[in-house]
């Protein structure tokens, strides 16, 4: 049975649940299978540039060269004439998704383009309609090769890769991204986070909304991203480990800038928080929802006095990642509209008074979590203990997620079950990072937890002995730790022994 006594949108359906490789050698098959193929619904498939090209004919892999159709046609206007230059022609003109993952030498390239040119001006794209672009910068020619490639449809660039010889080769990337911006002035949407790039001018894409960045950052960056993007929404900065030396522009540049649409800022570990305080203290981000950010270089001045900006000029933020030494916890209680807050520092900076004002003033957590570096801890000043979980309970009705370490119970702690002053209503997930507890009252402790959580569903917890130092997971020695897995079926199994579910039943 030829495949055309099928109906044709029964063929095309067949057609459409082939891998992109081989929907394009379909195409090259006959003319009534390549017309079928530019049926095909091309957005939806993510088609890699080496199997497009390879519509123009089979391909032979050549010493120190990829791709060898380079010289299978005598002439340019040969090749043009071509059935398979047809196809092609058909085909780029469909395509919406493009990877670049194999490398092609500067010869094929060229060549491609030459051909390209031979038919249609070099101001036009080789791909006309497409939306999205991925490019594995590993290994890839220098400059950067692929600017021809994409028009005013792109909507959408990932760069990658990038750690082969690359970071001497930034400034050839950064010149490419300036043509991008140049052909592409509709992009939205810019993913580097797996690119050691760094100075790159943002500030061409005016019409970026999201971007996602992994490598150096520099404060003149910031710049020209605050003068150029004020649609911008979304902002992830990571892998900054090391500070560029960008001190003119840091003491030279805008006291007051502003991002008017930005809602989510992740600045991950930076070195000496140069860039991040800068950042925070001359940028204005009203519309800041989510913010992410190292403070653990600053003092605790700096800090206090950085959050006191953000504070005055983010009032809507509503989810804060927030790592430092020994900040001003309980000034976070100012962020009433907060729904989930993460807290990372020094055991000893945190204080029940300090954490008890932000439970107290921002009652609509639904997420919190308090985890503390590595710290011996003072066991003559528990900080925090089933008490505390209890004050939780109180002052935060819509909690769901709750993790924090417990590092000590209430002395002494009896071998009879507690009952707690309060329960919670909606807690779903409970970690207990790090449980320091003595294994004979894990069970009467399990008691307390079904009694104090009864709707929890979701239980984890690393339990360790009660005079154990709080270390990495790797440096914990076995004398220090219990079996975790312990407390977590007695928590359970306490409950089926007819602990009320009566606060689950009530949210169900």
């Amino acid at each position: 049975m030829h495949a055309f006594d099928l109906p044709l949108e029964v063929f095309v359906l067949i057609l459409n649940n082939l891998e992109s490789r081989d929907l394009l050698r379909c195409a090259t098959v006959c003319s009534q299978w390549r017309d079928a193929a530019l049926d095909v619904k091309w957005k939806e498939h993510k088609v890699e540039l080496v199997d497009l090209l390879g519509v123009l004919g089979p391909m032979t892999r050549k010493y120190r060269k990829i791709f060898g159709f380079t010289t299978r046609h005598s002439s340019v206007q040969d090749a043009v004439a071509s059935g398979g230059w047809r196809r092609l022609d058909e085909l780029r003109k469909k395509i919406t998704r493009l990877r670049i993952e194999m490398r092609l030498t500067l010869e094929d390239i060229n060549y491609v383009k030459d051909l390209q040119h031979a038919v249609e001006s070099s101001h036009h794209a080789f791909c006309p309609r497409l939306r999205q672009l991925e490019v594995n910068l590993d290994g890839q020619p220098h400059p950067y090769p692929y600017d021809f490639i994409a028009g005013e449809s792109l909507a959408q660039i990932h760069l990658r890769g990038g750690s082969t010889g690359f970071i001497q080769q930034a400034g050839s990337v950064a010149s490419a991204l300036e043509k991008v911006a140049l052909r592409s002035p509709m992009i939205e949407h810019l993913d580097a986070s797996r690119s050691n790039i760094s100075f790159i001018n943002y500030g061409g894409f005016s019409k970026l909304r999201t971007l996602k960045h992994g490598g150096q950052f520099s404060v003149t960056s910031w710049i020209q991203l605050c003068a150029g993007c004020p649609l911008l929404e979304v902002v992830t900065i990571w892998w900054m480990q090391d500070e560029l030396p960008d001190e003119e522009a840091i003491h030279s540049g805008p006291e007051v800038q502003a991002l008017p649409a930005l809602r989510v800022l992740s600045i991950e570990p930076t070195d000496d928080g140069l860039f991040t305080s800068y950042v925070l203290r001359t940028t204005n981000m009203p519309e800041l929802r989510e913010l992410e950010v190292d403070l653990a270089p600053l003092g605790y001045s700096e800090g206090a006095a950085l959050f006191s900006l953000v504070r005055s000029r983010s009032p809507l933020l509503e989810k804060l990642k927030l790592v430092g030494h020994r900040l001003e916890w309980g000034g976070l209680a100012s962020f009433r509209e907060l729904r989930t807050l993460e807290l990372f520092g020094l055991q000893s900076s945190f204080t029940t008074e300090q954490v008890g004002r932000i439970i107290g003033n921002v009652p609509n957590l639904t997420r919190l979590l308090i985890s503390s570096f590595d710290e011996e801890i003072d066991r003559t000043e528990p900080s925090f203990t089933p008490a505390f979980l209890e004050t939780i309970a109180k002052g935060c009705h819509q909690i769901s997620e709750l993790e924090i370490p417990l590092n000590t119970l209430s002395v002494p702690w009896t071998s009879e079950t507690q009952s707690p002053a309060a329960e919670f209503k909606r807690l779903k997930a409970l970690a207990l990072e790090p449980l320091h507890i003595e294994p004979t009252v894990m069970e009467t402790f399990a008691r307390y937890l079904a009694r104090l959580c009864p709707t929890v569903r979701s239980f984890a917890t690393t339990t360790l002995h009660p005079n154990a130092v709080p270390r990495f997971p790797g440096q914990i020695t076995e004398e220090e730790r219990l079996d975790s897995g312990v407390m977590q079926d007695l928590l359970f199994a306490v409950r089926e022994d007819g602990v009320s579910d009566s606060a689950a039943q009530e949210l169900e």
